[in-house]
């Protein structure tokens, strides 16, 4: 947990270190104040080729920002650290570019000439630790190749003015690497809330989420509920209606389940009922049908996009799978059958009807009681009083 969680906090620093270049960019904006000040006191071809050299690090800058944006995500640590090298690499040029143009390109003739050096070279330092003080070696990267050479060269000057700044220096640099420090730490911790949130974030909607696929099913055999069953109804109906397709319901009963109950004990019954369960669920093999438990030894199927005979094939194919799988029934009243068998009522939502979910429901019932009435192991077509399957 530990490692991983280093992992991160460098993998998040690298990305905000990029997210941060457009910033540091504008910041360099100050580099026409300089030119400003200097055009009419320095060579123009140093001051020029000054400027290429710091215009030529922005344009590396933004060409590794927009290369390392957006592909961040599928990056390794390893290859974020060596783009990381690249950007504190540039980083280094620019603060060492500066450093050049501070001790070459400002006339000495002038007192006032340390306070601008120290001035600027205070002003980039700020700049600095407001865009990166989240990272000690981005900073490092940056102040140093620009710190360092200007207090030598203050520090060679020798004059009053001179030695004034550099002390600043060294009061405002340690109070600097503290800052940087406290904002290291600052940032972790932000990071370890962050994670903490998102963790407790993501084990509520898992917790959410199970609750509601436990509260869809039924606790024996898994299947959606009769609750459910409702809800999916009522959602396929609406959208067959709207694009006046077909819709097929299927209600189940296992025949004689009762007299298994009485027979067999109660355990043995539920045992039954998931092995049916089982055996109706792998029937299912298109996106949108469903299956539920109804009630009792009943079962339902939801199936879009079929018609009567389409379904009435559906439920002969299950109602012999059933049946030829041929679990022991000794108490069922078949008598040419010992086994378990099921009862299946067939109903098709009629176009242009508009049927509420509980009608098209009962239309599946009345069918099944019929199926039930003839002598049950059948399938029966709501509506179709010639049609009579049997397999008894």
């Amino acid at each position: 947990m530990s490692q991983e969680f280093h992992i991160e906090t460098q993998s998040e620093r690298i990305d905000l270190l990029f997210q941060r270049t457009p910033f540091m960019v504008i910041a360099q904006l100050m580099v026409v104040v300089i030119i400003h000040v200097l055009d009419r006191v320095v060579d123009s071809f140093t001051l020029h080729a000054w400027f290429a050299t710091l215009l030529l690090c922005i344009c590396l800058w933004v060409s590794g920002h927009v290369l390392y944006k957006g592909n961040e995500a599928r990056f390794s640590l390893a290859t974020k650290k060596k783009w990381k090298l690249g950007w504190l690499a540039v980083s280094s040029v620019v603060a060492l570019t500066y450093a050049f143009g501070l001790i070459y390109l400002v006339p000495l003739d002038q007192s006032a000439a340390a306070y601008f050096i120290g001035l600027v070279t205070l002003c980039l330092v700020s700049i600095s630790l407001i865009m990166l003080g989240f990272s000690p070696s981005a900073m490092l990267s940056f102040n140093a190749p620009l710190v360092v050479p200007v207090m030598i060269h203050l520090g060679f000057i020798g004059s009053d003015e001179s030695m004034i700044v550099c002390a600043i220096f060294m009061i405002f640099f340690t109070a600097i690497a503290f800052i940087t420090y406290a904002n290291a730490k600052l940032f972790k911790n932000a990071l370890r809330l962050k994670r903490h949130s998102d963790d407790a974030e993501r084990m509520h909607a898992q917790a959410e989420q199970y609750q509601q696929e436990v509260s869809r099913r039924d606790g024996l055999t898994g299947l959606f509920n009769r609750r459910y069953f409702y809800e999916v109804l009522k959602q396929e109906m609406g959208r067959a209606y709207r694009n006046h397709t077909s819709l097929a319901l299927l209600l189940i009963d296992i025949d004689h389940f009762n007299e298994y109950n009485q027979h067999y004990g109660h355990i043995e019954g539920d045992k039954r009922l998931l092995e049916i369960a089982q055996l109706l669920d792998g029937q299912l093999h298109r996106k949108g049908d469903l299956i539920a438990r109804y009630e009792g030894g009943q079962f339902a199927y939801i199936l879009p996009n079929i018609d009567a005979n389409g379904a009435v094939a559906y439920a002969e194919k299950i109602q012999k799978l059933v049946q030829d799988n041929r679990i022991e029934h000794k108490a069922s009243k078949l008598t040419t059958l010992k086994c378990i068998t099921i009862s299946v009522g067939v109903t098709t939502l009629p176009l242009m009807s508009r049927l509420k979910a509980k009608d098209l429901t009962q239309h599946a019932d009345t069918a099944l009681n019929q199926a039930k009435n003839q002598g049950r192991n059948r399938v029966k077509l709501y509506g179709d009083i010639d049609f009579d399957q049997d397999h008894v």
